[in-house]
């Protein structure tokens, strides 16, 4: 049940390759980097939406969408890379899902990048070149997704109630402003220290 189909794995390397593409865009030297951020966020945001749906019952998973794709990378090549689109595909649920599940499953994928940020942060010193990429990655993706503008995952939860989407946007603007401060503190930590030896 929890396992992913192999076509599902296929599905979720074209999104992240096409995502990469179109946010490095127009320095693709910059891809590699890009990479990292872009599949270190993706996957556990879709994966969580598909976990806690199935958890719920129904039968889930992620599907590319060839059109987004394709227009995700073509907005940001004809833009200059100035608009970055990203929509590849999503958890389809093949059941008719009731508003109270879908606030959940809604939930699910901004909540753990939020969470990945915060233990990235907490662990930058282990890995200091490649963690607060992840951890800045995660933030974003967490906070631009719980916006109320549809089809972003904070517009279902902000139909459902506006009040519980207030406390959970302010909540996750509180801990991305946590992060960054974090990071910036062991950034600085870090330069002090080399400029002391």
């Amino acid at each position: 049940m929890w396992r992913l189909e192999e076509s599902e794995w296929v599905d979720i390397l074209i999104s992240i390759v096409a995502l990469s593409i179109a946010f490095s865009y127009p320095s693709l030297v910059n891809l590699p980097f890009v990479f990292i951020g872009v599949a270190s966020s993706f996957i556990p945001h879709e994966l969580a939406h598909r976990a806690v749906a199935i958890e719920m019952g129904y039968r889930a998973r992620y599907r590319l969408s060839p059109w987004s794709t394709f227009a995700t990378i073509v907005l940001s090549m004809l833009t200059g890379g100035v608009v970055k689109f990203g929509a590849t595909g999503a958890v389809e649920i093949r059941e008719r899902v009731n508003r109270e599940d879908m606030v959940q499953i809604a939930l699910a994928g901004p909540l753990m990048n939020l969470v990945v940020a915060v233990f990235s942060t907490l662990l930058t010193p282990l890995a200091p070149l490649v963690l607060p990429l992840v951890a800045l990655s995660n933030v974003c993706v967490g906070v631009s997704n719980l916006l109320s503008v549809p089809p972003l995952d904070g517009y279902h939860v902000y139909r459902y109630s506006p009040r519980i989407w207030a406390i959970v946007f302010s909540a996750s603007i509180a801990v991305g402003v946590l992060v960054l401060v974090s990071l910036g503190l062991i950034t600085i930590s870090t330069l002090l220290s080399f400029l002391r030896w």
